[in-house]
């Protein structure tokens, strides 16, 4: 059998000196362009957060626009249920059954307290000046007692729902 020898040889390992710029430039071009990467991406996260929060407050007004025209569209059939219910209990006459005539102003006053309770205001017109932002003209009469463009009498009650004009007076009008 042979054997062999094998030498190991160690190799120095001095600290070779290279160039600083020549290892720097590569470095500091690769940071920065990380740098204006971290800021591209930063930009696009502020943008989708922008747009996110819009989109949010957006959508509130949105949902808050469209219950506030259910509601509208609610009362104005309650307003139309009263002006009913009122012209019912001023026909009806003396000889019906007491009982029954309370029962009808009591459904009324609560029918009046629903409304209330929501804002809906009514104002009377008779004897101010016509606005037709306000009112609504039925007719035009010549009453010489009356002073022109006033509001001889009101065939419908107009209403206010949070301070803006839910349905208007239905007038006859003083020429």
């Amino acid at each position: 059998m042979e054997t062999h020898n094998t030498k190991m040889t160690t190799i120095d390992e001095s600290p070779v000196l290279i160039d600083e710029v020549t290892v720097r430039e590569p470095v500091d071009a690769e940071i920065e362009s990380l740098r204006e990467e971290l800021d591209a991406e930063r930009e696009k996260y502020l943008r989708l957060a922008a747009e996110y929060e819009n989109y949010r407050r957006r959508t509130k007004r949105e949902q808050a626009a469209a219950a506030d025209m259910g509601k509208r569209e609610l009362l104005e059939r309650l307003i139309s249920l009263a002006d009913d219910f009122e012209l019912a209990l001023a026909n009806v006459d003396d000889a019906s059954d007491k009982r029954m005539i309370e029962g009808l102003e009591m459904i009324g006053r609560r029918l009046k307290a629903v409304l209330e309770a929501n804002e809906v205001v009514p104002f009377k017109s008779t004897g101010e000046v016509f606005n037709p932002e306000l009112h609504e003209a039925f007719d035009v009469v010549s009453d010489p007692s009356g002073k022109p463009g006033r509001i001889n009498s009101e065939l419908r009650c107009g209403y206010f729902w949070n301070d803006k004009l839910l349905r208007p007076a239905l007038v006859v009008v003083n020429q």
